[in-house]
């Protein structure tokens, strides 16, 4: 079984490894890798997998009302450029191969490294890019 977060809505993505079922409130759902899956965080969930060789998932967690979370792969071409964020806004991209970002500024990646960016930011790199985009939006009263 897995820990209950009341109020608090998840999104979950697997990185890696043997397939993962999640099963939320009695229903199984087969996780994709690198495709999220959200729900809530007080439902019950079982997570059936391989324990023989390890599954790697990543978890995005938000107080319900005040934020959204949100996931999504971002796969760049060569020279290809894409903007995110807004003012007061904070985004965060976890590379999944090697790569390097060109703008807003020139960085060499490898797999699992992070980045947090704050404000309006163009993602782009010299070669293919890969990524998971993290972002949690704010809630409007």
């Amino acid at each position: 079984r897995c820990s209950a977060f009341p109020g608090i809505d998840r999104v979950i993505l697997q990185l890696d490894g043997p397939a993962m079922v999640l099963t939320i409130d009695g229903k199984p759902n087969r996780l994709s890798p690198l495709s999220p899956l959200a729900f809530a965080g007080e439902t019950d969930v079982i997570c059936d997998a391989d324990d023989v060789v390890p599954a790697h998932d990543l978890n995005l967690m938000c107080r319900r009302g005040h934020y959204v979370p949100a996931m999504e792969r971002i796969a760049t071409l060569p020279g290809q450029t894409q903007g995110f964020g807004g003012n007061n806004s904070l985004t965060t991209f976890l590379a999944l191969a090697p790569c390097t970002l060109v703008h807003p500024l020139a960085t060499a990646l490898n797999p699992l490294d992070l980045i947090v960016t704050e404000g309006p930011v163009t993602l782009g790199t010299d070669g293919t890019g890969d990524f998971i985009r993290l972002g949690a939006e704010g809630v409007r009263a």
